[in-house]
């Protein structure tokens, strides 16, 4: 009887925060989007490409209104055009660091909700919540200690499991 009270002491507790846990999700794979976006647009390469064409359309801009040629407005039109997308790759960068700084101030918020501080500050993420409630849905666990050895193991077996593959990937580039 005090374990089934227990059990669903849990239970209440992970419901309570569950919608915290999804927004700890969402919040990482937003993250995740944004940092592809700045190193899309903060490649060296393709900066100094903008620029070194852009300058190059600008001399020959110069060059050609200097001696009144008409084709100077298709040179100043092209160099404009590179200054342009180097400025907008620049704020693109700009804007997703302020909304990677502003996520992970909500995260760090989420993660001191005082719904959470029953579960140690090293599972405060979204997986590792959703995970744990899983294991008590499932009835695999019956304390958040249970539950928290059972996700330890799993974290452990899928290293190992990385840590293999990855080694028989390499023993087999390595063999030709």
């Amino acid at each position: 009887m005090e374990e089934t009270r227990n059990n669903e002491s849990i239970m209440f507790k992970f419901k309570r925060v569950e919608p915290i846990a999804d927004r700890m999700i969402e919040i990482s794979e937003s993250e995740e989007k944004l940092n592809k976006i700045i190193t899309k647009n903060s490649g060296k390469k393709k900066n100094v490409v903008l620029w070194v064409i852009g300058l190059i359309f600008l001399y020959s801009f110069l060059e050609a209104s200097a001696s009144g040629e008409p084709i100077s407005i298709v040179y100043g039109s092209v160099s404009a055009i590179c200054a342009l997308l180097y400025v907008k790759r620049k704020i693109k960068v700009i804007n997703a660091k302020k909304k990677i700084a502003n996520l992970e101030d909500e995260y760090s918020k989420l993660r001191e909700n005082e719904a959470l501080e029953w579960i140690p500050i090293s599972y405060r993420n979204g997986y590792d919540i959703i995970l744990l409630m899983k294991y008590f849905i499932n009835d695999r666990a019956d304390t958040i200690r249970e539950a928290i050895n059972i996700l330890e193991a799993e974290k452990q077996n899928a290293r190992m499991v990385n840590a293999a593959a990855t080694g028989a990937y390499y023993g087999a580039k390595n063999r030709y």
